[in-house]
């Protein structure tokens, strides 16, 4: 796995992740990041399989730091 992160903004945030699972060399993820108030962030993207487009998946991700 291997990722990427690239502040846009003091709040947004770009970022792009690469998993190597169930092959042909597995997913590109890549994605926006929201910071919150109250140290918690949305992150939403969409996963493109490099082995069928059949298996592509949009995410989104709610995280609060404690």
């Amino acid at each position: 796995m291997i990722g990427y992160e690239q502040p846009l903004s003091k709040r947004v945030g770009l970022l792009i992740d690469w998993f190597s699972g169930a092959n042909r060399f597995g997913y590109v993820s890549p994605g926006i990041t929201i910071a919150t108030p109250g140290k918690s962030a949305l992150t939403t993207g969409y996963a493109i399989a490099n082995h069928g487009r059949g298996k592509n998946a949009l995410f989104v991700y709610y995280g609060k730091q404690f």
